[in-house]
C-alpha cells in the first residue's frame, strides 16, 4: 500500500473560519473565535467587547495565539487556581512529582500592559468546545471557565492537554507523547477525559443538514436569560 504524506491529502476541516475572529452577534453579545485570534489586535477588540451583556469564547479550534494571559486578567478581577501539573523526577526515575497550583495571572506576565485588572468583564462568559477542542485550547477552556458569570458549552474535549515531548521509535519513526500531567486544582485529571460541559450541546443531523451552529444558539439562549 502506498504512503501518503498528511499535508498532502484534503480533508475538510468544518470548524476552521478564517473570514473574521470577532464579530458582534447582536449589540449586547459580542464573540471570539480563537482559531484566528491574534493577542495584537485584544487591546482595540476589547473596547467593543466591554460594551456587551454576554461574551461567546469559541474554542472549537487550536489558537492561534497566546491570548490566555490578556483575556483572563481582563474576565477576573482575583488570581484564582486553576490548573497543576505532574512531572517526571529526575532524581527518582518512575516517581511523579506534583507541581502546586497555577494561578491564572501568572499568566499575564507574557502579555504587555496586563495587569490586576479592578475593572473586569461583569457580563456572561459562554465558552464553547468539542472533541476539536485540544491541549492548549483545554488548557485554556480550564481558564476561562472561572470568570465569573461563566459556563462551558458544547462536549467532552480531546482529553489530550499537556506538552508534547518527542519520542524516536525503530524505523526512524517519530511520535509524540504528553510529557506531564495535567489537573485540577483539587486534583480531578483533564488527560483521557478531557473538560466537561456545563450544559452538553452535540449537531443533531437535522441542524447540520439546516446548517445551524446549535452550540452557539443554546450558548446565546443563555446569555440572553435574565
Amino acid at each position: 500500500m502506498p504512503s501518503y504524506k498528511k499535508y498532502s491529502i484534503p480533508i475538510p476541516n468544518k470548524s476552521k473560519k478564517s473570514d473574521t475572529c470577532f464579530k458582534l452577534i447582536n449589540t449586547n453579545i459580542s464573540y471570539l473565535y480563537l482559531g484566528s485570534l491574534k493577542v495584537e489586535y485584544l487591546p482595540d477588540l476589547w473596547k467593543e467587547i466591554e460594551k456587551t451583556k454576554g461574551l461567546v469564547i469559541d474554542l472549537r479550534c487550536y489558537p492561534y495565539d497566546f491570548v490566555m494571559g490578556y483575556i483572563s486578567n481582563n474576565l477576573m478581577n482575583s488570581n484564582t487556581l486553576f490548573v497543576k501539573a505532574s512531572l517526571a523526577s529526575i532524581i527518582q526515575p518512575g516517581t511523579f512529582i506534583h507541581t502546586q497550583p497555577l494561578k491564572i495571572n501568572a499568566y499575564t506576565q507574557f502579555v504587555k500592559g496586563c495587569i490586576n485588572n479592578k475593572q473586569y468583564y461583569e457580563g456572561k462568559v459562554a465558552i464553547l468546545i468539542n472533541e476539536i477542542t485540544q491541549s492548549h485550547a483545554e488548557f485554556s477552556a480550564m481558564a476561562y471557565r472561572n470568570a465569573p458569570e461563566a459556563k462551558v458549552f458544547g462536549s467532552s474535549t480531546a482529553g489530550s492537554d499537556g506538552n508534547v515531548s518527542e519520542i524516536y521509535l525503530p524505523g526512524s519513526i517519530k511520535t509524540y507523547i504528553s510529557g506531564i500531567g495535567v489537573y485540577y486544582p483539587d486534583g480531578r485529571e483533564t488527560q483521557r477525559i478531557g473538560i466537561i460541559p456545563d450544559i452538553e450541546v452535540k449537531p443533531t443531523i437535522k441542524g447540520i443538514k439546516e446548517g445551524r451552529d446549535e452550540v452557539l444558539e443554546r450558548a446565546i439562549e443563555w446569555i440572553k436569560e435574565k
